[in-house]
Protein backbone atom coordinates (compact mmCIF):
# COMPACT_ATOMS: atom_id res chain seq x y z
CA UNK A 1 0.00 0.00 0.00
CA UNK A 2 1.82 3.08 -1.23
CA UNK A 3 -0.56 5.44 0.54
CA UNK A 4 -0.13 4.32 4.16
CA UNK A 5 2.92 5.60 6.13
CA UNK A 6 3.83 2.09 7.38
CA UNK A 7 4.37 0.69 3.87
CA UNK A 8 4.70 3.76 1.63
CA UNK A 9 8.53 3.64 1.47
CA UNK A 10 8.88 -0.12 1.02
CA UNK A 11 9.19 -1.82 -2.37
CA UNK A 12 8.19 -5.25 -1.04
CA UNK A 13 8.20 -7.43 2.06
CA UNK A 14 8.66 -11.18 2.48
CA UNK A 15 6.11 -13.01 4.63
CA UNK A 16 7.25 -16.66 4.93
CA UNK A 17 4.72 -19.51 5.05
CA UNK A 18 1.86 -17.05 4.99
CA UNK A 19 -1.89 -17.51 4.83
CA UNK A 20 -4.19 -15.11 3.03
CA UNK A 21 -6.70 -13.09 5.04
CA UNK A 22 -10.43 -12.61 4.51
CA UNK A 23 -11.61 -9.10 5.32
CA UNK A 24 -15.19 -9.17 6.64
CA UNK A 25 -17.41 -6.11 6.70
CA UNK A 26 -18.24 -4.68 10.13
CA UNK A 27 -22.03 -4.68 10.37
CA UNK A 28 -22.04 -1.79 12.87
CA UNK A 29 -19.52 0.24 10.85
CA UNK A 30 -17.25 0.93 13.83
CA UNK A 31 -14.14 -0.80 12.46
CA UNK A 32 -12.32 0.20 9.26
CA UNK A 33 -10.12 -2.30 7.41
CA UNK A 34 -7.18 -1.28 5.20
CA UNK A 35 -4.99 -3.74 3.28
CA UNK A 36 -1.31 -2.83 3.74
CA UNK A 37 0.20 -5.70 1.73
CA UNK A 38 -1.20 -8.19 -0.76
CA UNK A 39 0.07 -10.93 -3.03
CA UNK A 40 0.47 -10.42 -6.78
CA UNK A 41 -2.49 -10.99 -9.13
CA UNK A 42 -0.80 -14.23 -10.29
CA UNK A 43 -0.92 -15.88 -6.84
CA UNK A 44 -3.13 -18.73 -5.71
CA UNK A 45 -3.74 -20.71 -2.52
CA UNK A 46 -3.15 -24.36 -1.67
CA UNK A 47 -4.81 -26.34 1.09
CA UNK A 48 -4.78 -29.88 2.41
CA UNK A 49 -1.66 -31.91 1.61
CA UNK A 50 0.92 -30.00 -0.39
CA UNK A 51 4.65 -30.23 -1.14
CA UNK A 52 7.05 -27.39 -0.27
CA UNK A 53 9.88 -28.82 -2.37
CA UNK A 54 11.32 -26.11 -4.66
CA UNK A 55 12.04 -28.78 -7.30
CA UNK A 56 8.48 -29.96 -7.77
CA UNK A 57 6.65 -28.95 -10.93
CA UNK A 58 3.96 -26.42 -10.14
CA UNK A 59 0.55 -26.96 -11.64
CA UNK A 60 -1.16 -23.64 -12.07
CA UNK A 61 -4.84 -23.67 -11.15
CA UNK A 62 -7.20 -23.45 -14.10
CA UNK A 63 -10.39 -22.57 -12.20
CA UNK A 64 -11.76 -19.12 -12.93
CA UNK A 65 -10.80 -16.64 -10.22
CA UNK A 66 -8.28 -19.00 -8.58
CA UNK A 67 -5.35 -16.74 -9.44
CA UNK A 68 -5.86 -13.29 -7.93
CA UNK A 69 -4.38 -10.85 -5.44
CA UNK A 70 -5.08 -11.74 -1.80
CA UNK A 71 -4.70 -9.64 1.38
CA UNK A 72 -1.71 -10.68 3.52
CA UNK A 73 -1.45 -7.75 5.96
CA UNK A 74 -4.56 -5.88 7.14
CA UNK A 75 -4.81 -2.92 9.49
CA UNK A 76 -8.03 -2.68 11.54
CA UNK A 77 -8.90 0.66 13.15
CA UNK A 78 -11.88 1.77 15.18
CA UNK A 79 -13.90 0.81 18.23
CA UNK A 80 -13.99 -2.95 18.68
CA UNK A 81 -17.07 -4.58 20.12
CA UNK A 82 -16.59 -6.49 23.37
CA UNK A 83 -16.94 -10.27 23.25
CA UNK A 84 -19.26 -9.97 26.26
CA UNK A 85 -21.62 -7.38 24.81
CA UNK A 86 -25.21 -8.70 24.98
CA UNK A 87 -23.88 -11.83 26.75
CA UNK A 88 -23.73 -12.91 30.35
CA UNK A 89 -20.05 -12.70 31.44
CA UNK A 90 -18.53 -15.45 33.58
CA UNK A 91 -17.95 -14.81 37.29
CA UNK A 92 -15.25 -12.29 38.18
CA UNK A 93 -13.18 -14.95 39.94
CA UNK A 94 -12.51 -16.65 36.55
CA UNK A 95 -10.27 -13.83 35.41
CA UNK A 96 -12.89 -11.55 33.84
CA UNK A 97 -13.05 -8.01 35.31
CA UNK A 98 -16.23 -7.08 37.13
CA UNK A 99 -16.81 -3.94 35.01
CA UNK A 100 -16.88 -4.63 31.27
CA UNK A 101 -16.99 -2.14 28.40
CA UNK A 102 -19.35 -2.65 25.49
CA UNK A 103 -16.63 -1.50 23.09
CA UNK A 104 -12.99 -0.43 23.15
CA UNK A 105 -11.55 3.04 22.80
CA UNK A 106 -10.23 4.02 19.35
CA UNK A 107 -7.78 1.18 18.67
CA UNK A 108 -5.53 -0.11 15.87
CA UNK A 109 -4.83 -3.84 15.36
CA UNK A 110 -2.37 -5.12 12.74
CA UNK A 111 -3.11 -8.61 11.40
CA UNK A 112 -0.37 -10.49 9.49
CA UNK A 113 -0.91 -13.86 7.81
CA UNK A 114 2.16 -15.44 9.40
CA UNK A 115 3.94 -15.14 12.73
CA UNK A 116 7.17 -16.43 11.13
CA UNK A 117 7.82 -12.94 9.75
CA UNK A 118 8.96 -11.76 13.20
CA UNK A 119 11.39 -14.65 13.80
CA UNK A 120 15.04 -13.52 14.04
CA UNK A 121 16.32 -15.74 11.20
CA UNK A 122 13.81 -14.28 8.74
CA UNK A 123 14.43 -10.71 9.92
CA UNK A 124 18.16 -11.18 9.28
CA UNK A 125 17.51 -12.68 5.85
CA UNK A 126 14.87 -10.12 4.81
CA UNK A 127 15.69 -6.71 6.41
CA UNK A 128 12.64 -5.04 4.84
CA UNK A 129 10.48 -7.13 7.18
CA UNK A 130 12.20 -5.61 10.21
CA UNK A 131 11.70 -2.11 8.77
CA UNK A 132 8.01 -2.85 8.21
CA UNK A 133 7.49 -4.09 11.79
CA UNK A 134 9.34 -1.11 13.28
CA UNK A 135 7.32 1.24 11.07
CA UNK A 136 4.11 -0.34 12.37
CA UNK A 137 5.19 0.06 16.01
CA UNK A 138 6.25 3.68 15.44
CA UNK A 139 3.03 4.57 13.63
CA UNK A 140 0.91 3.10 16.42
CA UNK A 141 2.88 4.83 19.17
CA UNK A 142 4.56 8.07 18.06
CA UNK A 143 3.06 8.71 14.61
CA UNK A 144 4.51 8.77 11.11
CA UNK A 145 7.08 11.59 11.42
CA UNK A 146 10.25 9.44 11.47
CA UNK A 147 9.06 6.45 9.42
CA UNK A 148 10.15 7.82 6.04
CA UNK A 149 13.82 8.00 7.08
CA UNK A 150 13.97 4.29 7.95
CA UNK A 151 11.92 3.13 4.95
CA UNK A 152 14.33 4.70 2.46
CA UNK A 153 17.14 2.46 3.68
CA UNK A 154 15.18 -0.80 3.88
CA UNK A 155 13.65 -1.24 0.44
CA UNK A 156 14.61 -3.76 -2.20
CA UNK A 157 13.49 -2.92 -5.72
CA UNK A 158 11.83 -5.99 -7.20
CA UNK A 159 12.23 -6.93 -10.87
CA UNK A 160 9.16 -6.53 -13.02
CA UNK A 161 7.67 -9.64 -14.62
CA UNK A 162 9.02 -10.38 -18.12
CA UNK A 163 7.00 -11.63 -21.07
CA UNK A 164 8.02 -14.83 -22.88
CA UNK A 165 9.49 -12.79 -25.75
CA UNK A 166 11.54 -10.62 -23.37
CA UNK A 167 12.88 -13.72 -21.59
CA UNK A 168 13.91 -15.23 -24.94
CA UNK A 169 15.72 -12.04 -25.96
CA UNK A 170 17.55 -11.82 -22.63
CA UNK A 171 18.59 -15.46 -22.86
CA UNK A 172 19.86 -14.96 -26.42
CA UNK A 173 21.81 -11.89 -25.32
CA UNK A 174 23.49 -13.84 -22.52
CA UNK A 175 24.22 -16.94 -24.59
CA UNK A 176 25.09 -15.42 -27.98
CA UNK A 177 25.68 -11.66 -27.91
CA UNK A 178 27.96 -11.39 -24.85
CA UNK A 179 30.30 -14.25 -25.91
CA UNK A 180 30.37 -12.79 -29.43
CA UNK A 181 31.45 -9.39 -28.06
CA UNK A 182 34.22 -11.02 -26.01
CA UNK A 183 35.41 -12.95 -29.08
CA UNK A 184 35.32 -9.77 -31.19
CA UNK A 185 37.34 -7.88 -28.59
CA UNK A 186 39.92 -10.66 -28.57
CA UNK A 187 40.08 -10.72 -32.39
CA UNK A 188 40.55 -6.93 -32.60
CA UNK A 189 43.25 -7.05 -29.92
CA UNK A 190 45.08 -9.79 -31.85
CA UNK A 191 44.96 -7.76 -35.08
CA UNK A 192 46.31 -4.66 -33.33
CA UNK A 193 49.21 -6.63 -31.83
CA UNK A 194 50.10 -8.18 -35.23
CA UNK A 195 50.11 -4.78 -36.91
CA UNK A 196 52.37 -3.36 -34.22
CA UNK A 197 54.68 -6.35 -34.56
CA UNK A 198 54.82 -6.02 -38.37
CA UNK A 199 55.34 -2.27 -38.12
CA UNK A 200 58.25 -2.76 -35.71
Amino acid sequence: NGEHPVTAGLESIVIPWTSSLDVLADEEGNVRAEVLAASTPSSWTESGRYDFSPQRRLRLPVEEGARRSRPLVVLLQGRFRSAWKDREPPPADEGVPAALLDESEETAILVIGSSSMAQPEFLRQFPAGAVFLMNAVDWMTIGADLIGIRSRTGGERALSEFTARERTLLKAANVVVLPALVALYGFVTLLVRRRRRNAG
